[in-house]
């Protein structure tokens, strides 16, 4: 296996680039997140990497960061995310985006990378949440404790009566806008009574 590849870039493209590593050039697919921090054609680059054999074809996917890789290896366990569809959704937020997604049950903001639709959120969500937390990334926000938090007022809201839907989109919206200060459940259900 290839685990990480340094050279000279001398092809950049989108989604695909080309690093020349002693004479070998090596196609490496890339999300836009590391496409976007790539400098010019003849500098050097260093990528974390995973090699993927499909049927008759390999394909190697390379990363700016070990835990962008480590996720794109969990994302593309759940059944009807491959590797595509997993590289989509690591262009579409970073990492610390997508961790918080998934432990705050955040559907809405998996739903809007294109290509993502409401079952593979849900998905995403109830089979990576164990995990996730595990992976340690960059610019992560603490949520020890948060998403526990966030759990029980949603859960409050349905016994109220609210729709799970509409219950979940507007507690992890008052979460994110009060980021920083003490949650509890209470204070998130009486902003949410507020709104709703």
């Amino acid at each position: 296996m290839i685990g990480q590849i340094e050279g000279r870039l001398i092809e950049k493209n989108p989604t695909q680039i080309m690093v020349d590593v002693n004479g070998i050039g090596y196609l490496v697919q890339v999300p836009l997140t590391v496409y976007e921090t790539l400098g010019e054609c003849g500098s050097m680059v260093r990528l974390y990497t995973l090699l993927f054999v499909r049927e008759e074809k390999l394909e190697l996917y390379g990363f700016a960061s070990q835990s962008e890789r480590h996720l794109f290896e969990l994302l593309i366990t759940i059944p009807g995310v491959g590797p595509r569809v997993a590289l989509r959704i690591l262009s579409g937020m970073t990492p610390s985006q997508l961790q918080e997604a998934i432990l705050r049950q955040d559907t809405s903001l998996l739903t809007r990378i294109p290509g993502i639709g409401k079952k593979i959120g849900e998905r995403l969500v109830t089979e990576l949440k164990e995990q996730i937390g595990k992976v340690p990334v960059e610019g992560k926000i603490s949520l020890e404790g948060i998403s526990e938090v966030v759990v029980d007022a949603i859960e409050a809201l349905v016994i109220l009566g609210y729709k799970k839907s509409q219950a979940t989109a507007c507690i992890n919206a008052i979460a994110r806008e009060l980021q920083g200060k003490r949650l509890t459940a209470e204070l998130l259900i009486k902003e949410a009574l507020k709104r709703i």
